[in-house]
């Protein structure tokens, strides 16, 4: 399905506010038409171009081509023959020098301008290990970000696709208890996951999300529940006598998962948000949420 003009304009609207968009960029976006299609939507035949937002250590990698002076999102053209997650794998490893990493598909995106219609698949990719560049390799040089470069190769482009992995990636948080050392195995898949006693403190993409709630109703204890969350949306799983119960929870107010909470613990919370304010984990990825929103 194609992105509504809905989603459209809130994407300007978002690049513009926080600077990802200058004012000029902002005029000339009549000039072309960036949209957004699920996956699976369009046919593999018509993605010619693979675009990678990467991570390393937190930051974005931005490339430099040796013939310019402007910054770029890794990615590059498909060749004869490659699968497009191939494309994105190998345009990465040349571009950043990536050795080892995780690579999700987040959407088929389209560069229309005039009759003419470009489609090519953006992903996500966190690196867990770099290597140096090729001396082959037509990219300068790399640099690591908190933001979008100011000088950009495709100013009309490549803003639309930053703000898109931004918001597809957003963090989750969960604080595990009923599980085993079996959740250790998600580390490779892109949750970065920590002891805290007996306990883990897990934190992942949104993207990953259903992978998190496959692996959690799959091995979540009986009578024990799991909550992940981003801002003030929160999800709960519990693992009931009659299999695993979802519920999604806006602005920390649920009634009845506040009281499903309570019994299968039993003690009493004066509200969802205290629940969760009393962990330390959940309380520090408020406080920096909230520090962030401003």
């Amino acid at each position: 399905m194609r992105a509504t003009e809905l989603l459209f304009g809130k994407l300007l609207l978002f690049m513009e506010e926080y600077g990802i968009l200058s004012k000029t960029a902002m005029k000339e976006i009549d000039m072309l038409n960036v949209s957004f299609y699920d996956l699976g939507t369009i046919e593999d035949q018509n993605l010619k171009f693979a675009v990678i937002c990467t991570k390393y250590r937190g930051k974005w990698i931005f490339c430099r081509h040796k013939a310019r002076s402007t910054w770029e999102i890794p990615g590059g053209h498909r060749e004869a023959g490659e699968a497009i997650s191939q494309t994105a794998a190998r345009e990465l490893t040349e571009e950043t020098g990536a050795k080892s990493f995780s690579l999700h598909p987040l959407t088929v995106y389209c560069v229309e301008s005039g009759q003419e219609k470009t489609y090519g698949m953006l992903f996500f990719a966190e690196v867990k290990a770099l290597g140096e560049l090729s001396v082959q390799s037509e990219i300068g040089e790399i640099t690591l970000s908190d933001t979008l470069p100011d000088e950009l190769t495709y100013p009309l482009i490549q803003p639309f696709l930053h703000t898109f992995a931004l918001q597809s990636t957003k963090p989750f948080h969960s604080y595990v208890m009923g599980m085993d050392d079996e959740i250790l195995s998600l580390a490779e898949k892109g949750f970065d996951i920590n002891r805290d006693g007996e306990n883990y403190t897990v934190t992942f993409p949104k993207i990953l999300a259903s992978e998190w709630e496959r692996f959690v109703s799959k091995n979540l204890k009986y009578e024990y529940w799991n909550e992940y969350f981003a801002d003030d949306q929160v999800v709960f799983l519990f693992h009931l006598k009659d299999g695993i119960k979802r519920y999604e929870v806006e602005n920390y107010h649920h009634p009845e998962v506040l009281s499903l909470c309570e019994a299968l613990c039993g003690c009493k919370f004066p509200s969802l948000k205290e629940m969760l304010l009393g962990n330390w984990f959940y309380r520090q990825a408020i406080e920096e949420s909230l520090t962030n929103s401003f």
